[in-house]
């Protein structure tokens, strides 16, 4: 019987060896899924965090692009402003000037400027064609258009 027994033992011992092998092959391969599992949720997190890193700098790069177009526009507008600026002062310092010294102590007639025209027309007693007449024949001095009129009539 002991003899007996041994076989018996020994196709326990195989069958039971055979079960736990089973059993950790089947725990291997379920480790193995979970792994593999987990790489392909790395994975997929890994293309959605560069997806996003993308989307960020394509939003950073438009927000750039942006910035630079109202940098732009807010230099033109600058100088659109120092330029206004500039003409503002230039008509204050003539408007100062014929405050300051009347039309009739300037040595020039501007003939652009209709009240200058007009205010040499009545100093002069003649017409503001007469005067732009004058100073296309010699000059816009005053001095030079007197004599020239003076020349063409007595006043």
């Amino acid at each position: 019987m002991a003899a007996e027994r041994a076989p018996n033992e020994i196709h326990r011992n195989v069958d039971e060896y055979e079960r736990k092998s089973a059993e950790n092959r089947r725990e291997a391969a379920e480790a193995q899924r979970e792994r593999a599992e987990r790489a392909r949720e790395d994975s997929e997190w890994a293309r959605r965090a560069t997806e996003g890193g993308r989307a960020i700098a394509e939003a950073a790069r438009h927000e750039a692009e942006e910035a630079r177009a109202q940098a732009e526009q807010a230099r033109k507008v600058a100088d659109a402003a120092r330029e206004e600026s500039a003409r503002t002062r230039a008509d204050l310092e003539e408007v100062k000037e014929r405050v300051e010294y009347g039309a009739s102590q300037r040595e020039c007639i501007n003939v652009q400027d209709e009240q200058d025209i007009r205010y040499w027309a009545e100093k002069f007693g003649v017409t503001a064609e007469e005067i732009r007449s004058a100073v296309r024949a010699v000059g816009p001095m005053v001095k030079d258009v007197r004599q020239r009129l003076a020349a063409n009539r007595s006043y």
